[in-house]
């Protein structure tokens, strides 16, 4: 079963190690070691890349081949190559390697965990060594027991600099019928795929794994062992992913140009330019944040991030400051006050800790928010007090102080093939989504309500039900303390089965609701997580369950008939199940799950539709004109009801029509219709009330009906004016944009229904 984050503890430990922070030094240089540093990254549905971690390598041949382990480059829990790889070079032990190379995946082989990677030839910045420094492996010495070796690489415990190691040949091991050299010398994560060499500098094995961290009982493959696989065509070819490839280069272009320059500017709006002190080094670049530390005393860091509140909430000191202590809680820091950034009011934190301080700054600029977070110890106090002083003073804005000028309310996200779209007073964020986040939308309110869109890909085939997936859920993401107050696993979003569930928690000076949403495909486990303060929680409801109503995926266009039928049926596309507190079944029995079906219960409650004799309603039932006219105008009656007014009634003398009866059950309707000006006929005189209706058709009937003001001049093509104002008002369903596109019996409900909203 796959979930939100689950981890297996293996037995044999790999030397892979994560990077929380990518380091480089901005430099050139041309004669360094062969022994390399390799970045692996994997790119995210949404685009975003992320480093999934690092380990090592050895340049093998003057053309750039680099040799390393498999589980350097392979992604074993999603049985795939990493899609980006950077190489860093190292000139000096003492300095950071510099990572302005690429490098695409030749082959890879898991049996003998082994990877050729090609440095690319086109760098980040600077030029391309030719030859590259390299390593002989095929001059057959194999090191033997007691010989000494040393091993060279980045391991974790040995910081970002390469380190070196020194130990003897204590045995052999076999393992999958390879053999390898057992070691003394220290060994850690992050030397995977690096270098082992004898007594005269002669290559002679790779480290691959540890036995335990406790002994710290390293192995190598044997360089004999290595070279027969190097000569072989054994093994995996590797994919390109050119997209990745150019993102993860760009990413060092930004990390060298800060570095270079000494001066951060963000790549999106409102691009804050800031400067960097004198003795602080760049430790991270992306497009909305920076990363530095103090060169001589790593105590002392600061961080810069954007990223988007999506509406310009111009919220005093005060309520920023109370909107602070909801999410941190009053007692997060020690002290507060307003200081001015960039010619703006911030809110400062901070507190008293061992041997320091920390510090939290937040302000806003427009839609956006600006997060800074700085440590000062105390034994470099006045200096980097001073430094950060410097950089507050250096801050400036590119862009307007002003609301989002490109306001999102739908998400369309290409790679999974899903939409999403917000209600009218929420809106989209796309230009900060990073890692696993599919979308992120967020009310216009100082009070804190957010629904987040994420993922994760299943490993294997799905062996669980959906009654289990919610048992799995609040085991173990309820948070402690939380308390359940409704759960139900018979959700279906277009077809694709999952669970949900509400629970309630204190946290810090307010009381929070959570709506927990899980939908299932073949491939992937599809998140909505929905918060908001418990007092605004019920009347938010509504606004989340439209949300996941329009939820849409193409997920069934691609059917395989190896897909578990029982689980997903095509035939169930299009149906939407969203149990939820105070959802009552309606009387009409074909509408449940229906992606329409609130609204077609809200006009059932207003007494403007109602079903068949036999209890269907018929939602996906062209709707003929007579109909139409019936829904529109019934619909306009209970407004008419409500404000006391007298509902219309048929004329005696109407006979309007050649082919319309008085006695006809829509005659009244059609007569209603005539007077209003919301109809007319055809040229021979007739109505033709059993006529279909298309897209066109039916709104401007509809927003005639309930006076919507439409331009009085002419448009091209006739209907643009009526689409224009349907737009503005947001009454259209999603996707639903064709003028001659004939109207379904729901459709028509459903845009009825939101006018009358209006």
């Amino acid at each position: 079963m796959t979930h939100k984050s689950s981890n297996l503890f293996l037995a044999a430990v790999f030397l892979f190690a994560a990077s929380l922070l990518p380091v480089s030094a901005a430099r050139a240089a041309e004669s360094f070691s062969p022994t390399i540093k390799i970045f692996s990254y994997s790119q995210y549905l949404n685009g975003s890349l992320g480093v999934k971690g690092s380990g090592s390598g050895t340049i093998i041949n003057s053309a750039g081949l680099v040799l390393t382990n498999a589980h350097v480059v392979y992604d074993s829990d999603y049985e795939q190559p990493y899609d980006a790889f950077v190489v860093c070079i190292s000139e000096d032990s003492k300095e950071l390697p510099d990572c302005r190379f690429t490098a695409t995946l030749k082959r890879y082989d898991e049996k003998i965990d082994l990877a050729l990677l090609m440095i690319d030839d086109q760098p980040a910045w600077g030029s391309t060594p030719s030859p590259f420094p390299f390593l002989d492996y095929s001059h057959g010495n194999d090191a033997a027991d007691g010989d000494e070796v040393t091993v060279r690489g980045f391991p974790a415990n040995g910081g970002p600099t390469i380190s070196t190691t020194k130990g003897q040949v204590s045995g052999y091991a076999d393992v999958d019928g390879h053999e390898y050299l057992k070691t003394d010398a220290d060994i850690d994560a992050g030397n995977s795929g690096g270098t082992m060499l004898d007594s005269q500098g002669n290559f002679v094995g790779v480290p691959s794994y540890l036995v335990s961290y406790y002994e710290n009982s390293g192995r190598a493959l044997k360089i004999s062992e290595v070279a027969a696989w190097i000569d072989s065509n054994d093994g995996e070819l590797g994919i390109r992913n050119a997209g990745a490839r150019e993102k993860a280069r760009a990413i060092w272009q930004s990390y060298h140009e800060t570095s270079t320059n000494r001066e951060f500017v963000s790549k999106q709006d409102p691009k804050v330019r800031m400067i960097v002190p004198s003795g602080w080094i760049v430790l991270d670049v992306s497009p909305v944040g920076v990363a530095i530390m103090k060169e001589d005393n790593q105590s002392a860091s600061f961080t810069l991030s954007i990223s988007s509140n999506i509406f310009d909430l111009k919220m005093t000191k005060e309520e920023r400051e109370e909107a602070f202590e909801k999410i941190m809680g009053d007692d997060a820091y020690d002290e507060s006050e307003f200081i001015k950034v960039g010619g703006h009011d911030a809110l400062h934190l901070y507190s008293e800790v061992s041997g320091g301080s920390n510090h939290v700054v937040s302000l806003s600029h427009g839609y956006k928010d600006i997060n800074i977070t700085y440590s000062v110890p105390d034994a470099d106090k006045e200096v980097v007090e001073k430094d950060v002083e410097a950089i507050f003073k250096s801050m400036t804005f590119a862009s307007p102080d002003a609301d989002d000028p490109n306001p999102v309310t739908r998400i369309d996200e290409p790679a999974y093939s899903f939409s999403i779209e917000a209600p009218e007073d929420w809106r989209a964020t796309i230009d900060d989504i990073t890692g696993k986040t599919l979308a992120y939308l967020t009310r216009a309110t100082k009070t804190i309500e957010s629904l987040k869109v994420y993922y994760s890909k299943i490993y294997n085939e799905i062996d669980y039900t959906m009654e289990e997936g919610l048992e799995y859920d609040l085991m173990h993401y309820v948070m402690f303390g939380g308390d359940v107050v409704f759960e139900n696993d018979e959700l279906m979003l277009d077809g694709l089965p999952g669970w949900i569930y509400i629970y309630e928690k204190e946290e810090d000076n307010a009381d929070y609701k959570y709506a927990s949403v899980t939908v299932v495909d073949p491939e992937y486990e599809i998140y909505f997580d929905f918060k908001a303060e418990k007092s605004e929680f019920d009347a938010q409801l509504p606004a989340f369950v439209e949300m996941l109503k329009s939820f849409q995926t193409k997920r069934f266009d691609d059917y395989n008939p190896d897909w578990d039928k029982e689980l997903f049926d095509p035939a169930n596309k299009g149906t939407y199940r969203v149990p939820h507190p105070g959802d009552s079944d309606s009387e009409l029995n074909d509408i449940k799950g229906h992606r329409f079906e609130d609204s077609i219960k809200e006009l059932v409650k207003m007494e403007v539709i109602s079903g068949y004799p036999d209890g269907s309603f018929k939602p996906e039932n062209p709707v003929n004109r007579a109909e139409a006219l019936k829904i529109i105008l019934q619909s306009l009656r209970a407004e008419q009801e409500e404000d006391g007014e007298e509902s219309f009634e048929m004329p005696e003398d109407f006979n309007e029509f050649s082919d319309l009866k008085p006695t006809e059950w829509y005659a009244t309707y059609v007569a209603e219709g005539v007077e209003k000006e919301i109809i007319s006929g055809y040229p021979d005189g007739t109505f033709k009330g059993g006529n279909t209706v298309n897209l066109a058709e039916a709104l401007k009937m509809a927003l005639i009906a309930h006076d919507v003001t439409i331009w009085t001049g002419e448009t091209d093509p006739w209907h643009k004016k009526y689409f224009d104002a349907a737009y503005a008002l947001g009454i259209l369903p999603t996707a639903l944009n064709d003028p001659a596109h004939l109207l379904t019996r729901a459709e028509l409900v459903y845009i009825v229904d939101q006018l009358v909203s209006h």
